[in-house]
């Protein structure tokens, strides 16, 4: 009966709540009935602290209480009006992160540079950019820097830092550490209508704090400075304005900076005062020693800049654009570099100031009819100028050159235009020095009058220029005997043609001086040529033995005195002794025929009458020798048919032809002999004067055979 009962009440309590929630369902569906009291009566009862606020509505909106408000919007609008406030914060928070992003990306260097930096050098193929920014050390434990400082040197920092490099490329190969770290390095086409395709090539290097004397010796050993064109150093805000510490810090920092670099080019500076303002700006100039830079020449213009205000706002930016638009408005010009390979650069020189002033002054010679130049004369005006080319290729200026940008570099150390990075090392300048120094000739020593032993001590000179190469000593020394030999030849061959005299020997002064300098500076080119192809093979690097030099330092030469003096006495010697050579051959026919004579005691009156040819001009041009030569054989040709048909005559009976008979030379007895009678009176038969006449006429062909072996020879040349 309990479980009945109890039942019958649950299911009861049942069908009233579920009669409840049909209620309360339908309440919620249809709108309730008027109220039955007035509007008033309601408003009080819903708001019952209206009476103490202000009963306005305000933005739609009405005061319930002090602090709450009805809406007496649709709930559409409502909706409508959060949608709109969370759009506005959305687009705000957009706002302020594109405004972040522009103002901690990157400066666009290369749209900035272009403009500015191809004005210089239209026909430049590559155009390089290198700058160094300078920040303070900034340490978690330092009370002195505060955080606005930190975020100002990590935002100039970010402004350069463009692109990615691996930490394996910075520290193998670009040598970055600690303090040195290079945040910019790419290239970038320049768009501009001309034709020249150019290619901006940038790199930025960050510096942090001061570099010590360790670091500096390091940095310069490894180039990373090397091509610095501009320098940006950031100076926090100091304590005091006045200390002379902060000062001096400062300063050491700038200088180490200079210091790490080559002298030349001077390069311009920006001081970046980060959030604060100097107000004296001569003072803060004179503080960091900017002026004694410039006058040493280590700076070129330098500039002071505050950069003041939020990094957020864009004018910041700018200032740091125009700063850097200054920086490349002043971007140093670099010498203009003459590259040529060692031995090229070894015959331009030779070619200018040796073989130029050399065979003018043989030329003038020639003319003159004097023999060649004082052998002196001719090594000292060489030596001169291989220690001029010397000096060039090694000059001190060379090494303050602060070229080409080493991180632009490929295979063996080489930049893109070709450029060793240790083009300008000591070591590469004494391999220079040594391999120029080693070209020059030894002073030619006294030499005396008789010939062969001229020639034995020509060629002992010729040995001590082979003493380093005793392999190559043999062909040098032939091609010098071969030389004297010749003119030798030629001498005896010029005197029987010229004076009917064989056998001369020829003097000191017909020794060729000329050839036999030009055969020992062949060689020693030879050999240079050689030992630069040995040294270029051991080291494995083509362009060991490359010459940069400067135009205006090779075109300072003055050639020696003794040159100058030596010119001058061709000068005179032209002037004043127009046939020196010639008289030469005169003295040394006649002394030749006055040992033969000497020998001959007891002959004829006839063979001592001495046959004086005509001036002969023996130092001509080969093209001038040739045509002599031709036209003496010709002139031999007419005269021996005229002798044959005389000697014909002669064999036949009748009147005598020699009677009638001109010889073609002048017949002189001796001085001794004092003969006044013609010489048809000297007493001679028909016998004599054929016998005669047939030694002129095996002389003539004789002469005529050696005159066409000459003429082959000058054609064989």
């Amino acid at each position: 009966m309990e479980i009945i009962r109890i039942g019958r009440y649950f299911k009861k309590w049942k069908n009233m709540h579920a009669a409840r929630i049909r209620l309360k369902r339908a309440m919620y569906e249809f709108p309730s009935a008027p109220a039955s009291i007035s509007m008033k009566e309601q408003i009080e009862a819903l708001l019952p602290f209206r009476s103490s606020v202000s009963p306005t509505l305000e933005g739609g909106a009405m005061l319930v209480s002090k602090k709450a408000k009805m809406s007496l919007e649709t709930p559409v609008s409502v909706i409508d009006s959060r949608t709109n406030i969370a759009h506005s914060i959305l687009q705000h928070h957009y706002l302020a992160y594109h405004q972040h992003q522009k103002a901690w990306s990157p400066l666009d260097l290369a749209t900035v540079l272009s403009k500015l930096l191809t004005t210089s050098d239209i026909n430049a193929t590559n155009i390089y950019w290198k700058l160094v920014v300078s920040i303070p050390e900034v340490f978690d434990d330092e009370q002195d820097i505060s955080g606005d400082v930190e975020i100002l040197c990590d935002w100039l920092e970010s402004k350069f830092t463009k692109g990615k490099i691996s930490e394996s490329f910075k520290s193998n190969v670009l040598m970055d550490n600690d303090k040195v770290n290079t945040i910019s390095l790419y290239s970038s086409p320049i768009n501009h209508h001309s034709y020249n395709k150019q290619n901006l090539s940038i790199c930025v290097k960050c510096v942090k704090g001061d570099l010590a004397q360790s670091t500096v010796e390091e940095v310069e050993q490894r180039h990373q400075f090397l091509g610095m064109s501009a320098i940006i150093l950031a100076l926090e805000m100091p304590e005091n304005i006045d200390d002379q510490e902060y000062w001096l810090l400062a300063q050491l920092r700038l200088k180490n900076l200079l210091q790490a670099k080559p002298l030349l080019p001077a390069i311009p500076l920006v001081v970046c005062l980060l959030g604060w303002t100097c107000p004296d700006v001569d003072m803060c100039s004179q503080n960091l020693g900017l002026e004694q830079l410039e006058e040493e020449g280590l700076l070129s213009v330098y500039k002071i800049q505050p950069l003041l205000g939020d990094i957020l706002d864009l004018k910041t930016t700018e200032t740091l654009s125009k700063s850097v638009e200054w920086l490349a408005l002043h971007q140093p010009k670099l010498p203009v570099l003459k590259q040529l390979p060692l031995r090229a650069f070894v015959d331009h020189g030779l070619m200018l100031f040796f073989t130029t002033s050399l065979y003018d002054d043989v030329r003038d010679r020639k003319q003159a009819g004097l023999p060649d130049q004082n052998p002196e004369d001719i090594v000292g005006l060489y030596n001169s100028v291989i220690c001029h080319l010397c000096q060039v290729a090694t000059s001190p200026h060379l090494a303050s050159i602060s070229w080409p940008v080493a991180e632009f570099s490929i295979k063996n150390h080489e930049s893109i235009d070709g450029a060793h990075l240790d083009w300008n090392s000591d070591s590469q300048m004494l391999r220079l020095k040594s391999r120029i120094s080693s070209l020059q000739l030894p002073d030619p020593p006294d030499f005396l009058d008789d010939w062969y032993n001229a020639c034995s001590v020509c060629l002992q000179y010729v040995k001590t220029i082979t003493t380093d190469y005793s392999r190559t000593k043999a062909p040098l020394i032939n091609r010098v005997k071969r030389i004297l030999e010749r003119r030798q030849r030629e001498f005896e061959n010029t005197c029987y043609l010229s004076f009917d005299q064989s056998g001369c020997v020829p003097t000191v002064a017909h020794i060729p001086w000329i050839k036999i300098v030009e055969t020992c500076i062949s060689y020693k080119l030879a050999m240079l040529q050689d030992a630069m192809q040995y040294q270029e093979e051991l080291d494995g690097d083509p362009r060991l033995f490359l010459v940069y030099y400067l135009e205006s330092d090779l075109s300072t030469y003055k050639p020696p005195n003794s040159w100058k003096l030596a010119t001058k006495q061709t000068a005179d010697d032209r002037r004043f002794h127009p046939e020196k050579i010639v008289k030469s051959f005169y003295e040394t026919a006649n002394k030749k025929r006055d040992e033969s004579n000497e020998q001959t005691d007891g002959a004829d009156m006839l063979t001592l009458i001495k046959v004086i040819s005509k001036p002969i001009a023996i130092v001509k041009e080969t093209s001038e020798t040739v045509e002599d030569f031709k036209h003496q054989l010709t002139k031999e040709k007419e005269e021996m048919k005229r002798l044959d048909k005389l000697l014909s005559a002669c064999s036949e009976p009748g009147e005598d032809p020699l009677a009638h008979f001109t010889p073609t030379f002048q017949l002189k007895l001796p001085q001794e002999s004092k003969v006044t009678q013609p010489l048809e009176y000297i007493g001679c038969t028909i016998e004599d004067k054929l016998q005669e006449l047939r030694e002129s006429i095996q002389r003539d062909r004789r002469a005529n055979q050696l005159a066409e072996l000459k003429l082959q020879s000058l054609l064989d040349d």
